[in-house]
């Protein structure tokens, strides 16, 4: 994980780094390493994965003076490493660290594009007093920074950065009014007031003489939804099974062992099962049993367990273990929880951790990526009865969809829940996929305080969110 800090500020001193870092020991126990000069402060805790001998963190340039910390892995550090083999800069170490380092050098601020992993980047540049932040192309490692008068600040997390006390510690009312339509504020900011995050795929440059500029050096690509691929199904699967046997390979390399979560669903088991195949020495992974049976899926993990020979860990979650455990999820999300999903993660997380293991592969996000959610099944069911929003027999489908779930599946309740689908049937927004909950969930925002609903007059967290949108993202939905 790693975990990474910096101060610029007049009369910075080490004390004040060494807190910001103690706050992320949980991330990097590992190392911990500090950089000071003037008005500036650097500092990493570090999880040792690739170079363990010679990857302390920060690592400096001694020609240019240039500074870097860094939380994360760059999968493709060896082919880039490439770059360096001639007479062009020699490096020192075998980690992905300095190989980031070398890149900003040659190609400045663009270096980001030569990059296949997850990271949080801060550089420090002496030569024209900048810090340059950048994080992955999903915000999978976080980085968040306050920039107040005299002050400009980052770290991995929030609290770290509530070490120092010239931050203001207040929850923004805006954060709370998105994360009671979206579960999550909106990319960009966090749950507190004056603290933002490096967006995803972006770049942020900071001056003292000149402030802040954040620039994105990639978007996702959206298709029109009239284009037609011009693959067959069958060359499809092929080139999808060796993009993500490519992509486990990748995540492999380590100089210690890595593991992988296994859930029993289509994407941890394929992840899993490539991964075994890849790794001769044998796989690690690891599982949560639910004591509720309705959510519990032993059995399909046990399947591949045994299809995939892996030497396996199941950590059992219950009713109780949510309880217990929940304000320690709610601790490390930093954000305002809508549900308990958080926590049996938490405590998969520290199963792996008591394996003395410190990677684990997940498929976390596939979902969203190839269409897993039932949710898009849903839009399509819900574009088909609002061509004919006035029959009786199209929104059945609904509950043909969703047949599993007890709204439904009850006739007493499954006529109201599909109705609340009706209220946005003929919208044309682009959030129509995720319309119908998001309204749902911001019902509960008749709890908030007579004060709170007052300082949220104006505020529109649907617009909040269009903001972000990429410029392309509009031409695709029609």
């Amino acid at each position: 994980m790693c975990g990474l800090a910096g101060i610029f500020q007049e009369g910075v001193e080490e004390h004040d780094i060494d807190v910001m870092i103690a706050s992320l020991q949980h991330r990097g126990p590992d190392e911990f390493g500090t950089y000071i000069d003037d008005h500036i402060a650097l500092g990493s805790a570090r999880l040792s994965i690739i170079d363990i001998k010679s990857g302390q963190q920060p690592i400096k340039d001694d020609a240019s003076g240039v500074v870097i910390v860094y939380n994360g892995e760059v999968f493709n550090y060896r082919e880039l490493r490439r770059l360096f083999t001639g007479n062009d800069r020699r490096l020192r170490t075998q980690s992905d660290t300095e190989v980031i380092l070398a890149l900003y050098l040659k190609f400045g601020v663009s270096f980001t594009e030569y990059l296949n992993g997850q990271f949080a980047i801060a550089i420090w540049d002496p030569r024209n007093k900048s810090i340059v932040l950048a994080r992955d192309r999903f915000g999978i490692c976080p980085l968040f920074y306050y920039d107040g008068k005299g002050l400009f600040s980052f770290a991995s997390e929030v609290k770290s950065l509530f070490t120092n006390p010239d931050i203001p510690k207040e929850i923004s009312a805006k954060a709370l009014d998105q994360v009671f339509s979206f579960w999550t504020p909106v990319a960009g900011t966090s749950a507190f007031v004056n603290v933002r995050e490096v967006p995803p795929g972006h770049t942020l440059v900071y001056r003292h003489d000149s402030g802040i500029t954040i620039k994105s050096f990639w978007e996702w690509g959206f298709p029109g939804l009239q284009e037609d691929s011009k693959m067959t199904f069958e060359e499809a699967r092929l080139a999808t099974r060796d993009a993500l046997s490519k992509a486990v390979a990748l995540r492999l390399r380590a100089d210690i062992e890595v593991g992988s979560y296994l859930s029993g669903g289509i994407d941890s088991s394929a992840i899993a099962a490539l991964a075994a195949r890849l790794q001769p020495s044998g796989l690690n992974t690891f599982s949560v049993a639910f004591g509720d049976e309705s959510y519990d899926e032993s059995k399909f993990q046990d399947i591949v367990v045994e299809k995939c020979g892996t030497t396996h860990r199941r950590t059992t979650c219950d009713y109780k273990h949510i309880a217990a455990t929940f304000e320690n999820a709610v601790w490390h999300a930093e954000v305002p929880l809508f549900r308990t999903a958080p926590t049996p993660m938490n405590l998969l997380s520290r199963s792996v951790r008591d394996a003395n293991i410190k990677v684990v592969l997940s498929g976390e996000g596939a979902d969203e990526i190839l269409l897993g959610y039932d949710l898009f099944r849903e839009v399509k069911v819900r574009r088909f009865w609002q061509k004919f929003p006035d029959s009786t027999a199209r929104p059945m489908l609904l509950k043909r969809l969703y047949s599993y779930l007890p709204q439904f599946s009850n006739p007493r309740f499954a006529n109201m829940a599909i109705q609340s689908f009706r209220t946005t049937l003929m919208s044309d927004s682009p959030f129509y996929s995720h319309a119908p909950r998001w309204i749902n969930n911001g019902r509960n925002k008749v709890y908030f305080s007579h004060d709170l609903q007052q300082r949220l007059v104006g505020s529109d967290c649907m617009e909040d969110l269009r903001e972000t949108l990429p410029a392309k993202f509009s031409m695709s939905v029609t």
